[in-house]
């Protein structure tokens, strides 16, 4: 049931008769981040107090940030703070209450950070 594949852009979970398995969510609520290369674009407005857990899916390879208002995302060599997902990769992260907004930032070509709350 483990078995990573690739599958249309995006890695996919499939169990063990090769089908793909839904991904099981307690909200349904999803924000989108058009992320470009020339500039780091934040969430407009921050998550929830009520959030704990996000999970991140980008479309293509960027760097992703969490924090206050002001927060951006580069290259983590120069600031030392921002994460990186490949295209197609996903991250589990927990909020804490200080961290409500999410930036991004693409590496070559525009792309869309997924951030769906979990919990």
């Amino acid at each position: 049931m483990s078995v990573i594949a690739k599958g249309q852009g995006s890695l996919l979970v499939r169990g063990q008769d090769g089908e793909t398995l839904p991904l099981m969510f307690r909200r349904t609520e999803t924000h989108v981040i058009e992320a470009g290369p020339d500039a780091s674009t934040r969430l407009a407005n921050a998550l929830g107090s009520d959030v704990g857990v996000i999970t991140l899916v980008a479309t293509g390879a960027l760097f992703f940030n969490q924090g206050g208002a002001t927060v951006e995302a580069g290259d983590p060599l120069d600031d030392g703070e921002s994460g990186y997902l490949g295209a197609g990769g996903s991250i589990d992260l927990p909020l804490r209450p200080q961290e409500r907004y999410l930036a991004a930032r693409a590496i070559e070509a525009d792309c869309r950070l997924y951030v769906m709350v979990r919990g």
